[in-house]
């Protein structure tokens, strides 16, 4: 087993809350940036192989043929029966993500209602969405069931008995006055909240690298402890258009210095010309 292919999906275990919620509790530039903390926690655990690897290059050529693979085991599971499936231990990673954020699609929200089945093998986490394919994020997820599943077959029986919602993943209870981390009694509470922020922090004992802070321009900073927080599409709207400005300032100050060249050089040339008359009427 390849220990480097373990640790990315260990990473992406630990922080499947936010890369795979709904984007308008979280939006892209949180996930890319996620992404990328990802890359460079299996970087500090040993996998050197990604140190010059882009946070895309981590999910969509890495992440998603885990994925693939351990699909393509559940599929031939339906057909020849899980005990002629060998699952391995990052087998059985993907497989609890799976159960808990369940089995969902790409851009779920504008396609039209489908099997359980079909969004199982068709959208989310079939060979398509992975091969030669980075065009996709983890936006959009509609969640089909969230109940553990104890085995492969009661996990593959439920997926061709449970109806189809687009019910979203569930926001997080945060209130600073109950505890350092914004968590009652320092843990995960599953209840609505009335913003659409939310913070999730690790507290597995055996996981000693704490989350990184989102602010809510979703940077993550390097020597921050704080959690993660989320903000909402409205933040995203602002920055676009900030990004546009930008550029038309550039644009316009492209267009300034190259009026001053033109005339740079237009003086240069009257200099040279003054010159060269000079020196006929010598």
């Amino acid at each position: 087993m390849c220990s480097h292919r373990l640790a990315i999906a260990k990473l992406v275990r630990d922080f499947k809350e936010p890369l795979f919620s709904h984007s308008s509790q979280v939006s892209r530039q949180s996930k890319q940036e996620l992404w990328e903390y990802i890359r460079q926690q299996a970087v500090n655990q040993g996998a050197s192989q990604y140190a010059k690897k882009s946070w895309k290059e981590i999910r969509d050529c890495v992440w998603a043929p885990i994925r693939r693979d351990t699909m393509a085991k559940l599929n031939k599971a339906k057909t020849v029966g899980e005990d002629s499936v060998v699952f391995t231990e990052i087998d059985k990673i993907v497989i609890e993500i799976i159960s808990t954020i369940g089995l969902t699609g790409w851009n779920a929200d504008d396609e039209p209602v489908r099997s359980p089945i079909e969004l199982f093998v068709d959208n989310g986490f079939n060979d398509s969405s992975v091969n030669g394919n980075c065009g996709h994020s983890d936006d959009d997820f509609a969640e089909i069931e969230r109940k553990p599943y104890t085995s492969i077959n009661q996990m593959l029986e439920l997926i061709r008995e449970a109806p189809v919602t687009t019910t979203l993943t569930p926001k997080y209870c945060f209130d600073r006055s109950q505890s350092k981390t914004g968590f009652t009694d320092g843990d995960f509470d599953q209840q609505p909240m009335s913003s659409t922020k939310y913070l999730i922090e690790d507290h597995n004992q055996h996981n000693i690298h704490k989350r990184k802070a989102l602010d809510q321009q979703f940077n993550i900073r390097a020597h921050s402890q704080s959690p993660i927080v989320g903000t909402s599409s409205d933040s995203d709207i602002e920055l676009e258009k900030a990004l546009k400005r930008a550029k038309l300032e550039n644009l316009h100050l492209q267009k300034i210095l190259l009026k001053e060249q033109i005339e740079e050089k237009r003086l240069q040339n009257q200099l040279l010309h003054m010159e060269i008359k000079a020196k006929k009427e010598k």
